[in-house]
C-alpha cells in the first residue's frame, strides 16, 4: 500500500516522509522513485518538492521466489503558494519602483511577509526586520535602499532574470552590491555582484540558482538576496583631477610667452621721467 497526502500541497510545504507496505509478509518497499524531478524529488525516503505540477512518486519492491517485482505510483498536486507575482512594486524618497519577471519564465516572486521564504519588496537599509544586520562598508551609498527578495518555482539550477526600474537615472559609476553566503565565503557578508548590467534608469538581475547571488548557494529553485545599487564614495573621493593635453600645454606655454614679450616690448617704449 502507497499513498500520498491528499494535497493540493502548498510549494513552500515541509517535506513528506514516504511510507509504503507490502501484499507479501517477507517483502518490504526497496526504493522510491520521483517521475516528475522537476516537481519534486525523492531523497532518501524524503520528498521534497521544488515547482507547482503535479508530484508523482512510485514505490517499488524488488520480489522474491513467491511474488514478482511490483511498483505503485501515487501522486499529489503541488501549487503555488498566494500571493505570488511576477512584479514587485514599492516606493522611494524619489519616486515608484518596480522590479519586474520577464513574460515565459517559470520563477515568481514569493509572497510579502517577513517569514523567511517571503519577500518584503523594496525596503530601507535599516529598520526594517529584514535588514541585514551587518552594516555596509562605510564608503557605500545605497541609491535606493534595498531589494529584498525570494523567487521560486524555477526548474533547479536555472537562471532568474529580473528587471529593476528606479524613478531616475542610476549614476554611470554603480555597483550592485548584495548581502549573503558566496562560495568563497559561507558566512553572510556584503560583497559586489557581477551579474548586474546597468541601462539608464534599470537595473538587470542575471542569477543562477545555487550560484553567486543566490544566499543559500543550493541549486533548490529558490532564490535569496537582498541587494541594490550603490555608490562608491571612495572611489569618488579619489578620482584624479583632469590635467591638461599636451597639446593644451603647449598653447598655455605660447601664450605666456607672448604675454611676455609684449610686456618687454611695452617695458622699452614707456617714456624716461
Amino acid at each position: 500500500m502507497f499513498t500520498l497526502p491528499a494535497g493540493p500541497m502548498v510549494l513552500v510545504a515541509a517535506d513528506v516522509s514516504l511510507v509504503a507496505s507490502t501484499d507479501g509478509v517477507s517483502l518490504t518497499v526497496s526504493q522510491f522513485t520521483s517521475k516528475s524531478p522537476v516537481v519534486c524529488e525523492v531523497q532518501g525516503s524524503q520528498l521534497k518538492f521544488y515547482t507547482a505540477g503535479t508530484c508523482t512518486v512510485t514505490a517499488s519492491q524488488a520480489g522474491d521466489a513467491t511474488y514478482l517485482p511490483a511498483e505503485k505510483d501515487a501522486s499529489v498536486p503541488v501549487v503555488l503558494p498566494d500571493g505570488t507575482a511576477t512584479t514587485v512594486t514599492g516606493t522611494v524618497p524619489a519616486g515608484s519602483i518596480q522590479a519586474v519577471i520577464p513574460a515565459g519564465s517559470a520563477w515568481v516572486f514569493a509572497p510579502a511577509g517577513t517569514g523567511p521564504l517571503q519577500t518584503s519588496g523594496f525596503i530601507a537599509l535599516a529598520g526594517h526586520p529584514k535588514s541585514p544586520g551587518v552594516a555596509p562598508p562605510a564608503s557605500l551609498r545605497f541609491v535606493a535602499g534595498l531589494f529584498d527578495f525570494v523567487a521560486l518555482n524555477g526548474p533547479k539550477g536555472s537562471t532568474f532574470t529580473t528587471t529593476i526600474t528606479y524613478p531616475g537615472p542610476i549614476p554611470a559609476n554603480a555597483q550592485y552590491w548584495m548581502y549573503g553566503a558566496t562560495a568563497d565565503n559561507p558566512a553572510p557578508h556584503w560583497y559586489r555582484f557581477a551579474g548586474a548590467s546597468f541601462a539608464g534608469n534599470t537595473v538587470t538581475l542575471t542569477i543562477t540558482d545555487g550560484g553567486l547571488g543566490d544566499s543559500d548557494l543550493t541549486a533548490n529553485s529558490i532564490i535569496v538576496d537582498p541587494g541594490g545599487p550603490v555608490i562608491d564614495a571612495a572611489s569618488l573621493d579619489a578620482t584624479p583631477v583632469p590635467t591638461l593635453g599636451a597639446l593644451a600645454i603647449w598653447l598655455l606655454s605660447a601664450l605666456m610667452l607672448l604675454c611676455g614679450a609684449g610686456f618687454m616690448a611695452r617695458r622699452h617704449t614707456l617714456p624716461s621721467r
